[in-house]
């Protein structure tokens, strides 16, 4: 439990003093939000139909 306690902290740190790494933490989730539905779009477009 201290060891987790441990990296809980050291990672923490350094989020905080890097200001990039705080600046992906917030912005990454966002443009998942907005790009991932753009490129799964299961509208279903020109399909050919045939009868036999």
């Amino acid at each position: 439990m201290r060891n987790l306690v441990f990296l809980l902290q050291k990672e923490f740190r350094q989020i905080f003093r890097n200001p990039t790494i705080l600046r992906m933490i917030l912005i990454m989730p966002i443009m998942q939000l907005i790009v991932i539905p753009l490129a799964a779009d299961y509208e279903i477009k020109h399909i050919s139909i045939s009868v036999v």
